[in-house]
């Protein structure tokens, strides 16, 4: 009986024991590949000797005189905006708070920031009348 089952259902087994052995491989190649990835990334610890809460405080900060400044204007990407500043578009002569949800919708290469509203005055822009 047991050489009858071999002989009809020998193709399908054969191709289960092929599934299975590329299943193996294809696991512990990807296995040993992440072992490699991570073997070959280093971590440098700059300072060990200083605290979290020292390391953080040492980290410059984003400030109104790190702007990058392009002609008479003060530029900044998103990820770098000062909260309580205010913000403006090259095409128009309304300024807005750095929260107002029109900002959002100023492409990043034509928004101007101002640190204070009277600077954003002082430059001929008036204050978005919704906020």
């Amino acid at each position: 009986m047991h050489m009858n089952f071999i002989e009809t259902q020998g193709e399908k087994i054969f191709l289960f024991i092929g599934f299975l052995l590329v299943l193996i491989t294809g696991f512990f190649s990807g296995y040993l590949f992440s072992q490699e990835q991570t073997e070959k990334q280093e971590i440098v610890i700059e300072n060990p000797n200083l605290s979290c809460t020292e390391f953080i405080s040492s980290q410059p900060e984003i400030t109104l005189g790190s702007l990058i400044k392009r002609g008479d204007e003060q530029e900044v990407s998103n990820s770098e905006q000062i909260m309580g500043s205010f913000v403006a578009s090259k095409n128009s002569t309304i300024y807005h708070k750095a929260d107002c949800t029109i900002v959002k919708r100023i492409k990043d290469e034509n928004r101007i920031f101002f640190s204070s509203a009277k600077e954003a005055e002082d430059r001929g822009f008036k204050l978005h009348s919704g906020e």
